[in-house]
C-alpha cells in the first residue's frame, strides 16, 4: 500500500521507536531406480524399439523442496536420465542442454503419466516393477484428459563410446533427447513428463562404424521442438552426413515406434514433419538457436557460420544470411543468444520478437572483446544492433560489492589482453548455446539491457587451453542515452589463492553451517567481517592437478537480471574448508548494478527423491573439460526466462526467487539403493559389487512457494504476519549495502520508499 510523501518523515521517525522492541523479539531423472542393485540400472535405452518400445515415456516427477544459503525455497529434480550406456555404465554421459525460453499454456500433451513412490518402480519395463496406486490418486497411472495446464521444453545431446567403450573411433553413439514438461500451476511441484528420444546417429549398438552424424545441440522451444547442427565430423560411415546441417525436429510428433536415425539421407522416422533440414552448406556452422513458436508463430531457426555470417530463417525452411548484427564490422565469436526481451534502441514495432547477441571482435582485433546484439523480429529478421566491448583502463569495469578491479587484479594481464570466452574447442560445433546471456529490465529499472558473458583475465580463449582466471562481467546498455557501465558480477580473484568473490548466506558470524553462533538462521543475510560461507575457488585448486580451466561456466540469466552459473568454490564446514563445485544465483541489486552470491547447491548434497524415496548425492557438476568449457554447463540457453504461471511478474522483487521460471543443470547422481549411508558408484574403481546406482541427470531447478497471496508484509514467509517480519526487514534495509530484498516496491531502489511502503504494509 504506497503511503502519502507528506506522511514518509512521521512513519520513519514512528519506526525508530518500533524496532528497539521488534528485533528483540525473537528451508528427477525419472526419479527412479531399478528393482535390483547395481548395474545394470534402469535407464531407457535410445534403441529400444518393437515391444516395450523406450522411444517415448511418460511419467511424473515430483520436486524436492531445498532451502538456498540465503534460506530462499527452491524445488529440484532430476526430470530426465540420458539413455542406458552399453559396456559397464549405467548411461551416457549428458553435453549441452536446453530449456525453452517460455512457458506456455495448453492441453498436456499425453493422456496417461506413471507416478510412483517406491524404489525399484518406474517406466523401464525390463528393469522396474510397475507403478502401483496407493490409494491416494497420486500413484499409478495418472489420467490426465482434458487437463491443461503450464508447459515448457527441455533437450540434451548425449553420446557414449559405443559398445568398445571408447571415443573418437568413429563409432561413438550420439543422441538427442527432448522433453515436454506440463504443469499445474497451482502445483508447480509436480511435473509431467513426455521425454522423447529425439533423435539417433546409429541404427543400434552393434560395432562396425555405422555412425552416421555428429550431433550439436542448439535450442529447444516449449512444444519439444529442437534445433541442432549435424556433421559427419571423424566418422567412416558411408551414409555419413558430409556437410554441415542445421536441422528441426518435432520431437512430439515422433512415432514411439521407430528409431530416428540421422544420415545423409535425412531422419529415418517418415512421420510428416518430425525432421526438416533447414540450411545445409560446406561452410563450417554453428550451433543453431531457436525463437519459440509462441513467440514467432512457428519455431524459427537462427545461427551463425565460420564466414561471419548470422543466419536466419525468414522464410520457412530457409535460411537468409547477414552481417548486419555487427554494427562495427568485425568478426563473431561462438554460438548466437536469444532473449525474448525487446530493448527499445533495437525495438521494431509489433513485430518484435526479443534479442539476439554474440560475442564478437572488431575489425583488426586479435582477442573477443565485445559482445554484439541486434533485435530481431518475429521472422529473424534484424532490425538494428549495438556493441559493447571491454573497457581498457582500470576503475571502468570493477565489482560494486567488493571492488575488484580486473585491471589491477595480481598476476592478470593488462585489460587491452583480457577478453570474453567460453567459445573455444568443441562448444562452437556441439554447445551449449550461447555464451552471452542477456534480459530487458523492467520500466522501473530504466528498461535497460543487461548482457553478461565471462571473461578471462589471463591466456587467450582461441587458444586450446582455457584460463582458469576467471570474472562475469556484465554490462548495462542504458535505454535513455546508449551509454554502457560495465560491472563484475562475479570472479575467481586473483592469481593468488583466496581471493575469489565470496558467498553469503544465513550461517551467522563465522559463516560455517551448524555452529549456532549470533545471527545463524535469524532470516537475514549475514555480511561483514568473516560472515561469508565461501568463496568462488579457482579450478586448480578444487580439481588437484589442472592447470587449464575455466572455474566460471557461462551463464543463464532471468528476466530481472539475475545470474545462474557454475563455479568452482571453497565452502567453510566445521571441518574446514570443503572444495567443490556449486550452482550459484548472483542476485542484481539494481540501484548500483552490482551482484550478491547465493549458494543453490553444491557437490556434495544429499536429496530424497520424492518418487524413488531415496537418498541421492549429488556427484558431479562441471566447468570444464580438458581444455575448455564443459559443453554440459550453464549456458543462457539453459533459463526459462518466464516467471511461473499465475506470478505477477511486477510484484516480484529482485532477489525473489520467484524471480525464476526454471532451470536446468547436468548431473551425476548416485543413489542410495540399499540406504546405509554411503553413495558407491559400482562403475568408479573401487567400489566394485556396490548395490548403489549412479546416474548422468538433467536436473530442473524451480522456485519454491512464495509468500502467501494477499500478505505482503510477511517478510519472511512463514505464514503469519508479527513483529519477526518487522524487525526481519528492518534488519535488510538497514544493512550495508542493504540487503536487495528490502526493494519493497520493486523500483530497482532501496530508499525511504520502500521502508515506509513496508511500514505501511505491516500497520495496515
Amino acid at each position: 500500500m504506497p503511503v502519502r510523501p507528506q506522511c514518509r518523515v512521521t512513519i520513519i521517525a514512528a519506526l525508530l521507536a518500533v524496532a528497539g522492541s521488534a528485533l528483540s523479539s525473537g528451508a528427477l531423472a525419472q526419479d527412479s531406480v531399478s528393482s535390483g542393485n547395481g548395474l545394470p540400472g534402469d535407464a531407457v535405452g535410445q534403441f529400444t524399439i518393437g515391444a516395450g518400445t523406450e522411444q517415448i515415456n511418460n511419467y511424473v516427477v515430483d520436486l524436492t523442496g531445498i532451502t538456498s544459503s540465503w534460506g530462499s525455497a527452491y524445488r529440484l529434480g532430476p526430470v530426465a536420465k540420458s539413455s542406458n550406456a552399453s559396456g559397464t555404465f549405467f548411461n551416457h554421459l549428458i553435453g549441452a542442454q536446453a530449456l525453452s525460453s517460455v512457458f506456455t499454456t495448453g492441453a498436456y500433451l499425453r493422456t496417461s503419466y506413471a507416478a510412483w513412490h517406491a524404489a525399484g518402480q518406474g517406466v523401464n519395463f525390463l528393469q522396474n516393477t510397475s507403478p502401483a496406486d496407493d490409494g491416494s490418486g497420486r500413484y499409478g497411472f495418472i489420467n490426465t484428459t482434458g487437463l491443461t495446464g503450464a508447459q515448457f521444453g527441455l533437450a540434451f545431446m548425449e553420446f557414449g563410446g559405443g559398445p568398445n567403450g571408447n571415443f573418437g573411433d568413429g563409432d561413438d553413439e550420439q543422441g538427442l533427447v527432448s522433453a515436454v514438461i506440463n504443469f499445474d500451476p497451482l502445483a508447480p511441484q509436480r511435473l509431467f513428463v513426455s521425454r522423447i528420444n529425439a533423435a539417433v546417429n546409429k541404427p543400434s549398438t552393434a560395432a562396425g562404424n555405422t555412425a552416421t552424424a555428429s550431433i550439436g545441440l542448439g535450442g529447444v522451444d516449449a512444444t519439444g521442438t529442437v534445433h541442432a547442427l549435424v556433421d559427419g565430423y571423424g566418422l567412416a560411415s558411408g551414409g555419413a552426413v558430409s556437410d554441415k546441417r542445421l536441422i528441426r525436429i518435432a520431437a512430439a510428433s515422433r512415432n514411439g515406434a521407430s528409431l530416428n536415425q540421422i544420415s545423409s539421407s535425412g531422419g529415418s522416422d517418415a512421420t510428416a514433419g518430425v525432421y526438416r533440414t533447414v540450411f545445409q552448406s560446406q561452410i563450417t556452422q554453428i550451433v543453431p538457436t531457436i525463437i519459440p513458436a509462441a513467440i514467432a508463430g512457428r519455431p524459427v531457426m537462427v545461427s551463425g557460420d565460420f564466414s561471419g555470417a548470422f543466419l536466419s530463417e525468414q522464410t520457412a525452411n530457409s535460411v537468409t544470411s547477414s552481417t548486419g548484427h555487427l554494427p562495427a564490422g568485425g568478426t563473431p565469436r561462438g554460438s548466437t543468444s536469444f532473449s525474448r526481451g525487446v530493448f527499445s534502441r533495437l525495438a521494431a514495432g509489433a513485430s518484435d520478437a526479443g534479442t539476439s547477441a554474440v560475442l564478437s571482435r572488431a575489425s583488426g582485433q586479435t582477442r573477443t572483446r565485445g559482445v554484439s546484439a541486434w533485435g530481431l523480429t518475429t521472422t529473424g529478421t534484424i532490425t538494428s544492433a549495438l556493441r559493447a566491448e571491454l573497457p581498457t583502463a582500470a576503475g571502468q569495469i570493477t565489482d560494486p560489492t567488493d571492488g575488484f578491479d580486473p585491471a589491477t587484479a595480481a598476476g592478470f594481464s593488462t585489460m587491452a589482453l583480457q577478453e570474453l570466452t567460453n567459445y573455444a574447442s568443441q562448444a562452437s560445433f556441439r554447445g551449449g548455446s550461447g555464451p552471452v546471456a542477456m534480459t530487458v529490465l523492467p520500466a522501473t529499472a530504466g528498461g535497460d539491457l543487461l548482457m553478461a558473458a565471462t571473461a578471462q583475465g589471463t591466456g587467450m580463449a582461441s587458444s586450446s587451453a582455457a584460463s582458469m582466471d576467471n570474472y562475469l562481467a556484465v554490462a548495462r546498455v542504458s535505454a535513455a542515452t546508449g551509454g554502457v557501465i560495465w560491472t563484475v558480477a562475479a570472479h575467481s580473484g586473483s592469481t593468488s589463492i583466496g581471493t575469489g568473490k565470496v558467498l553469503l548466506g544465513d550461517f551467522g558470524a563465522d559463516g560455517i553451517p551448524g555452529t549456532a553462533d549470533a545471527g545463524e538462521g535469524d532470516g537475514l543475510v549475514d555480511r561483514g567481517g568473516s560472515s561469508f560461507i565461501g568463496r568462488i575457488a579457482r579450478y586448480g585448486e578444487v580439481v588437484s592437478g589442472a592447470t587449464t580451466g575455466p572455474s566460471i561456466s557461462s551463464p543463464a540469466m532471468d528476466a530481472l537480471g539475475n545470474l545462474y552459473f557454475l563455479a568452482t568454490v571453497s565452502l567453510k564446514r566445521p571441518g574446514g574448508p570443503l572444495l567443490t563445485t556449486a550452482l550459484i544465483r548472483a542476485n542484481f541489486v539494481a540501484q548500483n548494478s552490482g551482484y550478491e552470491l547465493e549458494l543453490l547447491s553444491a557437490v556434495g548434497d544429499v536429496i530424497t527423491g520424492a518418487n524413488s524415496t531415496l537418498n541421492y548425492q549429488i556427484q558431479f557438476m562441471g566447468t570444464a573439460d580438458s581444455d575448455s568449457i564443459d559443453s554440459g554447463a550453464i549456458w543462457s540457453s539453459s533459463i526459462v526466462q518466464d516467471v511461473l504461471p499465475g506470478t505477477n511478474a511486477a510484484d516480484v522483487g529482485y532477489a525473489s526467487p520467484q524471480s525464476l521460471g526454471a532451470l536446468i543443470v547436468r548431473c551425476k547422481v548416485v543413489y542410495d539403493r540399499n540406504s546405509d549411508g554411503q553413495y558407491r558408484d559400482p562403475t568408479v574403481a573401487g567400489n566394485s559389487g556396490s548395490p548403489d546406482q549412479g546416474y548422468n541427470v538433467a536436473m530442473v531447478v524451480m522456485p519454491g512457494p512464495a509468500p502467501a497471496p494477499g500478505d505482503p508484509a510477511d517478510f519472511n514467509g512463514d505464514g503469519e504476519v508479527n513483529p519477526d517480519d518487522l524487525a526481519d526487514y528492518i534488519g535488510a534495509f538497514f544493512a550495508q549495502p542493504p540487503d536487495p530484498r528490502a526493494d519493497f516496491n520493486g523500483d530497482g531502489t532501496i530508499d525511504p520508499d520502500d521502508l515506509a511502503d513496508y511500514i505501511g504494509a505491516f500497520f495496515s
